[in-house]
């Protein structure tokens, strides 16, 4: 009997100190000041571009503590489409690698923030996943960082009168990359076929 209410007396005494101290949910400081940090500011950004019957969404996201932005990319093929892809399709399709190096080496898996990477590293705050850090989305947003590439210089082969803005540039290179890979799941259902 006395087990059980020194039991109880426990749990009563660890609720109560869980209200008073800074921890909640039973995280240690260093999860909660992680998650502090690579959460994202409550408004977001989602851009649709429907090319070709494949829809790409890009949601742009700032994360306010590391002042970066990262982007999260779903592709989605029209139902008319879906019937003629491959069983390889789903790779060429895949959301997490279709706009990935769109400008040279911008494979958005670092944030070219020197300060982010610093609060990454001193925290270890796991990057990898859904969000992308590229180039091209600090640029759009407006961010400015030494060391990030002019992508204005980066319109390879290219009629610089042709795009007015590194936007217009993007867009174009988001269709071809459509255009490309369409073509190519094309061929690859022509060989399974």
């Amino acid at each position: 009997e006395d087990d059980s209410d020194s039991d109880g007396e426990d749990e009563t005494v660890k609720k109560q100190r869980g209200k008073h101290s800074g921890v909640s949910g039973g995280g240690s400081k260093e999860d909660i000041q992680r998650e502090k940090i690579s959460s994202s500011h409550p408004m977001s950004l989602t851009m649709s571009m429907k090319y070709k019957g494949v829809v790409l969404s890009v949601c742009y996201k700032y994360l306010a503590v590391l002042r970066v932005v990262s982007v999260k990319v779903t592709v989605t093929v029209s139902p008319s489409n879906e019937h003629s892809l491959c069983q390889t399709a789903g790779d060429l399709l895949s959301s997490d690698k279709f706009i990935q190096c769109l400008y040279p080496g911008d494979t958005g898996s670092k944030p070219p923030n020197p300060s982010t990477l610093y609060l990454i590293h001193k925290y270890n705050i796991d990057i990898s996943g859904e969000r992308y850090f590229y180039n091209w989305a600090q640029v759009v947003c407006g961010l400015e960082f030494p060391g990030l590439p002019n992508l204005s210089a980066l319109m390879v082969g290219s009629n610089s009168e042709q795009y007015k803005t590194v936007f217009d540039h993007l867009i174009h290179l988001i269709q071809q990359r459509i255009s490309i890979r369409l073509s190519l799941v094309k061929q690859l259902t022509a060989l399974e076929s």
